[in-house]
């Protein structure tokens, strides 16, 4: 907000820019809903589950993902001692052939049980669009519809392409489904909305888990 600043891709954020990608009234009751369970002081909302923060990363590129994700894992161990870090790379899985290409079903699975299981924010860097994360899909909107995680609701901070993407009426992203989904998904979500850069997220990191700490 000050002079000169958004010039460079290291400015902080200082004010909140959002949405609720609702487009019924029947949407717009279920993600009121959920940000009622979620700011409510339940055993299943404040139990230990959100101490902890997921690193998944991508396995192409010569590792660069799996480097960032290595980097903010090793920012939150110095910075935020009081979180538990889980890592998910995909690298780390077998893969399997399919005739749509490599597939990752493990690590697909190692996601659906973490987000089962809860965590405060889930941190994804990698190749991803519309539909999910990688080339070798470990996260799609099929998986979403899977979880039932009512009461462990993370938040998602993606560096991946257009998974936010929200101009199309006839075509929702899968961070669109994550946020109207009723019993799941997410509370909330800091992606892309177009093609993007392998940039850092450390900033939107640091921005969440500080309001997660407040």
């Amino acid at each position: 907000m000050g002079d000169a600043e958004g010039n460079t891709m290291n400015g902080s954020i200082e004010i909140g820019i959002g949405r609720l990608p609702v487009n019924t009234i029947d949407q717009a009751q279920n993600v009121f809903n959920k940000i009622k369970r979620y700011s409510s002081n339940n055993d299943s909302t404040m139990a230990d589950w959100k101490n902890t923060i997921t690193f998944v990363a991508d396995d192409p590129d010569s590792n660069l993902h799996m480097q960032q994700a290595e980097q903010l894992a090793d920012t939150v161990k110095k910075k935020y001692p009081v979180f538990n870090v889980k890592k998910i790379y995909n690298d780390a899985y077998r893969f399997t052939s399919s005739p749509s290409g490599l597939r990752s079903p493990d690590c697909e699975k190692a996601i659906t049980q973490a987000v089962l299981d809860g965590a405060a924010v889930f941190s994804y860097t990698g190749h991803g669009g519309e539909d999910g994360w990688s080339d070798t899909k470990i996260l799609t909107v099929k998986d979403f519809n899977n979880w039932n995680n009512n009461y462990r609701l993370p938040v998602f901070i993606t560096a991946t392409c257009e998974f936010g993407r929200f101009d199309n009426p006839t075509r929702p992203t899968g961070g669109e489904f994550l946020i109207t989904k009723p019993d799941g998904g997410a509370i909330a979500i800091f992606t892309t909305t177009r093609k993007a850069l392998p940039v850092p997220i450390s900033n939107l990191l640091h921005l969440s888990l500080a309001t997660l700490n407040r």
